[in-house]
């Protein structure tokens, strides 16, 4: 039996990313946690938002929360992760910057959201990447 999420990890979207807002706005509507990165040094802290209004532009012009209230990537039941291309296995390419590899194997459970066209044959993945448990593609 699959147990419920109780918290979520997500990236808050941009420019051709797969839109996230409604994942987001729904997840706070059905009082399940969400956390959202923010640029930490080398890694991503996430932190607990609890509407839009938490959110500000922040490093490279993306969306961060400014309230300091984080969750530990072990406490995240579900994560959601962005990638610039994915192949079967779960391997994923980000934006280059290593954010999301510092604290994937951390997390319980990872997923990606990607347009088909962003499906690759195969990437060949380094050592300390961390494949993705699945990715929900259209």
């Amino acid at each position: 039996m699959i147990e419920p999420v109780q918290t979520v990890g997500c990236y808050v979207s941009m420019k051709d990313e797969v839109n996230t807002w409604g994942i987001l706005q729904d997840c706070l509507d059905k009082g399940i946690t969400v956390a959202v990165p923010k640029v930490t040094g080398n890694t991503l802290v996430f932190h607990r938002i609890r509407s839009f209004d938490d959110l500000k532009e922040g490093t490279f012009g993306v969306r961060e929360p400014y309230r300091d209230d984080p969750v530990e990537p072990e406490d995240i039941d579900f994560m959601i992760v962005p990638l610039s291309c994915f192949d079967e296995k779960g391997n994923r390419t980000g934006y280059g910057k290593g954010y999301y590899d510092s604290i994937l194997k951390r997390c319980p459970y990872k997923a990606g959201i990607a347009y088909s066209e962003q499906k690759t044959d195969q990437i060949d993945a380094d050592p300390w990447d961390i494949p993705l448990d699945t990715v929900i593609y259209r």
